[in-house]
């Protein structure tokens, strides 16, 4: 711009000239007297606000480096909004602008008049070239002057606003183009003079009409018209035309004037942007990778038209492949070309594509015309692609890339590789957020250990399964397996060997089964197998032959072989069950059977089992579950001292409260804890519950001694001690207000370890008693050597006296024996008060039974505690060894 200061300020009364630290260097004459305080100097962003959609904020480097577009300001101090273009020249920022009069009634509502605007163009509202009446008088022949002598410095300052006009002559349809409307319109390379007739084939055939319509609308009023076309230059190129229209009138001769300005850059960056958003709705729903990937390719494809576009990938052989692929419709050759891409498959490193996962950065590249095959750039360049670019997305471990194919060749474009980096970007999240999906469902249907279809997973298949084979009319077989004594290997070699065996135990049932068939752990040591598509029952033999055959080989466990077998019990649907539980229920059923029968064994269910056995095995199948289920509770039996009449203590049991069969007796269910080692778990659960509740009786004012049964296998546990004291402590109790009750046979089984678990026990203070003394086979040697303060004798002997001569004798003989052993004395099962009598008369310390009250819950023996204040703990020292 060689204008001189007065003249520029006289042709851009609005313009402001900042410096590259946005100062003011200089404003329009009209601008600094609606602006007092823009003065030279001043800060420009204190008194102005910015409004550019593409850029968050005014920028001079920015400017300077990618042109300029549309730019609106708002004053702060009143009601003047400018509209027009800032152009960065020779270190300078210069705003060429006009006050935005489209929305307002008039310019007086700003306090302007005719006479304030020396420069003004309609379309584009940057300036407002009317000379005023009072300025014509007095500078109409300089301005003149100075108007000829700048034609050639407007142009130029057209061309870097990519600002241009044309005029239409209404009667012989020609146009008169500026330099820059021609650059715009690709007509530059053309001496032909241009009409509206060729401007119009440069467009698309829908925005032909529009233009037509646009020019005669202008011509019938005043008013101007705007609207945006596409353009198909001459040169090749396709650009977006702002366009305004207004009709003008010079000797007699009416015209259309015409602005127009090319829109391209902002067209392009808004398209995008609105690409972006559909890329990013369509990710955030919830498609498939294909689909997605489809959506990517196709769609920045043709909009910033590729011939073709690839997503590569990498498997876990370290190949690239193809993910998707898109090509033009036009495009013969290119689809040609990504049908071959679709099935390629070559080594990564050393890639083309393996150099952008490296760097981590797109990749322009022209493609070299290779003999080599099979290669990308051989199948590319046989089919004319000569350029590509390379987005390379890495999505934690995976390693995916998107390439764009070119016919003709490309330069490096910053804005479209930002564009991709963004499409890269959000692929990059979706990939991440499938992945953790895909981990997430995973971990939810697959057991963490071997990998196997978990207890959910395996519901669902065989739901499913059920459902294909009632309307295939086939059957299914389900296998429920049970490893036999794997217990033993975890008890003697740790439970890390357990795993690995459990590991080895999956591969091999994995590999004894179809790709169609479902393996599942159950839980612990339990397999299931799902067998579909069978037309008989006898179809299962085969499949479980192999499966038992490779269990009779011996596994390798940390160095060491291990022979282990399963037993196996089969349910077949229809016959043996109509859903998922009967037929879980019937297989388990039936695998306890094959024990059974001895390790290593199968046993198809059946309905001829008797109802004993049915019921035993529903109580195996339901009693693993009980305690997590919340089926356990326990019960409380007071005693009472003989001589006192005080409620001395209270003996805890255990009870059952099975969902189907009610109230289960400890009889039936406390043997098959033992068996199949439930019982630790559910001695630990009693003790914890027995504390909790004695704790509730203490803070009611009741100190009473609970006792809990010890069951013989407990005894094996070398930390006993340690985990009752803990228990004791968490509960804030005194030692002596527990007591455990042991079975003769529970301490026979190994009497010298018993007597070991006994003194640790007894060393914490807490009180021992043997159980149901008289009804095992203990020896009265061993007996003494245990550290016993109590000893109970079994309701056997009491429930016949004191008729019962035989009975009455040995009980005596049991009373006098503990005494001598200075352990403490108490009858279980008194029922009546001649019992009761006869025990006081022979000293009998304490009695349990009926006659005092049946088992009752925590809630019941507070009442209870509470007809007796007076109840005490009068514990007994243990013997001493």
């Amino acid at each position: 711009m060689n204008l001189s200061p007065p003249q520029f300020a006289a042709a851009f009364p609005f313009h402001i000239v900042l410096d590259q630290q946005l100062r003011v260097l200089q404003s329009g004459s009209v601008l600094s007297r609606l602006c007092p305080l823009m003065i030279e100097g001043a800060a420009f962003g204190e008194h102005f606000i910015v409004q550019r959609p593409v850029m968050p904020r005014l920028d001079f480097d920015a400017i300077h480096q990618r042109g300029k577009s549309l730019f609106v300001l708002q004053y702060r101090e009143g009601p003047l909004r400018l509209r027009g273009e800032f152009v960065a020249l020779d270190q300078q920022l210069f705003f060429l602008g006009s006050p935005w009069v489209v929305e307002m009634v008039d310019v007086a509502r700003i306090g302007l008049t005719l006479s304030d605007f020396a420069v003004h163009d309609p379309v584009v509202d940057l300036l407002f070239l009317l000379q005023t009446k009072n300025k014509a008088l007095v500078d109409a022949q300089e301005l003149s002057r100075m108007l000829r002598a700048s034609q050639q410095r407007l142009a130029q300052a057209q061309g870097l606003a990519k600002l241009g006009s044309w005029v239409l002559d209404a009667q012989t349809g020609e146009v008169e183009c500026s330099d820059e409307a021609l650059r715009i319109y690709g007509l530059t390379a053309t001496a032909a003079t241009p009409t509206l007739a060729r401007l119009l084939t440069l467009m698309p055939e829908g925005h032909r009409a529009e233009l037509r319509e646009a020019i005669a609308h202008a011509g019938q009023g005043d008013a101007p018209v705007e609207l945006e076309h596409r353009v198909h230059a001459l040169d090749g190129t396709d650009r977006w035309v702002h366009v305004n229209l207004q009709r003008s009138t010079e000797s007699g001769a009416t015209t259309v004037r015409a602005t127009v300005r090319d829109e391209t850059t902002r067209k392009q960056s808004a398209l995008r942007m609105e690409l972006t958003n559909d890329i990013a709705r369509e990710l955030a729903a919830d498609v498939e990778p294909e689909r997605a990937v489809a959506c990517i390719l196709s769609s920045v494809g043709a909009q910033l038209g590729w011939q073709a576009a690839v997503c590569w990938g990498v498997g876990p052989d370290a190949q690239v492949h193809c993910l998707g692929a898109w090509a033009a419709a036009d495009d013969a050759a290119a689809q040609e070309s990504v049908a071959t891409m679709r099935g390629f498959r070559g080594p990564r490193q050393g890639s083309h594509l393996d150099a952008a996962w490296v760097v981590a950065i797109p990749l322009w590249r022209a493609i070299p015309v290779s003999d080599v095959a099979p290669t990308i750039d051989q199948i590319a360049s046989r089919s004319g692609l000569q350029a590509a670019v390379v987005i390379p997305v890495i999505a934690g471990a995976q390693f995916v890339a998107l390439e764009f194919f070119s016919r003709s060749p490309i330069g490096v474009d910053r804005e479209i590789e930002a564009f991709l980096r963004s499409i890269a970007s959000q692929l990059a999240q979706y990939l991440q957020r499938k992945q953790a999906e895909t981990a997430l469902r995973y971990a939810a249907h697959h057991d963490a250990l071997t990998g196997l279809a978990n207890r959910s997973l395996l519901h669902e298949r065989l739901e499913h399964g059920i459902q294909r084979a009632a309307r295939d009319r086939s059957k299914v077989a389900v296998l429920f397996m049970d490893l036999d004594r794997f217990k033993h290997v975890n008890d003697s070699l740790g439970h890390s060997a357990g795993d690995v065996l459990l590991r080895a135990c999956a591969d091999r049932l994995r590999d004894s089964v179809r790709e169609s068939d479902t393996v599942a752990r159950f839980g612990g040591d339990e397999f299931v197998l799902i067998l579909e598509g069978l037309n008989s029952a006898a179809e299962v033999i085969a499949p479980l032959t192999k499966v038992l055959s490779r269990f009779n080989l011996p596994f390798e466990v940390n160095g060491r072989e291990l022979p282990t077998t399963a037993s196996v019990g089969i349910s077949i649907f229809p016959d043996d069950g109509q859903d998922v539980e009967a037929l879980l229920m019937n297989a388990d059923a039936a695998m306890y059977r094959a024990k059974e029968k001895g390790p290593g064994n199968h046993y198809f269910y059946s309905v001829q089992m008797n109802a004993q056995s049915q019921q035993r095995l529903a109580l195996e199948s339901c009693l693993p579950r009980a305690l997590e289920r919340n089926e356990l509770f326990l019960v409380y039996q007071p005693k009472q001292n003989l001589s006192t009449g005080q409620v001395t203590g209270v003996e805890a049991l255990m009870r059952w409260r099975h969902p189907s069969l009610g109230v289960v007796s400890p009889l039936q269910f406390i043997p098959i804890a033992e068996d199949i080692g439930l019982i630790d778990s559910f001695g630990r659960w009693a003790l914890q519950v027995a504390c909790q509740d004695a704790k509730a009786w203490l803070d009611q004012g009741h100190a009473v001694q609970v006792s809990v049964n010890l069951a013989a296998r407990q005894l094996d546990r070398p930390r006993l001690a340690e985990e009752v004291a803990g228990v004791i402590a968490d509960a804030g109790l005194d030692p002596e207000q527990f007591e455990f009750e042991i079975t003769e046979s529970g301490v026979m089984r190994n009497p010298a370890q018993a007597a070991l678990r006994l003194r640790e026990l007894r060393d914490l203070g807490v009180s021992l008693a043997i159980d149901d003394f008289g009804t095992g086979y203990s020896s009265l040697s061993y007996l003494r050597t245990f550290p016993l303060g109590t000893l109970k004798i079994d309701r056997s002997f009491i429930k016949d006296l004191p008729g019962d001569e035989d009975a009455a004798n040995l009980t005596a003989g049991i009373i006098a024996l503990a005494h001598r052993l200075r352990m403490k004395v108490v009858a279980e099962g008194v029922e009546t008060p001649e019992q009761m009598a006869y025990l006081r008369a022979q000293g009998c310390d304490e009695i349990q039974g009926y006659f005092l009250s049946k088992p009752i819950t925590a809630d019941e023996i507070s009442r209870f505690l509470k007809r007796d204040p007076h109840c005490l703990v009068t514990p007994v020292a243990a013997a001493t060894v």
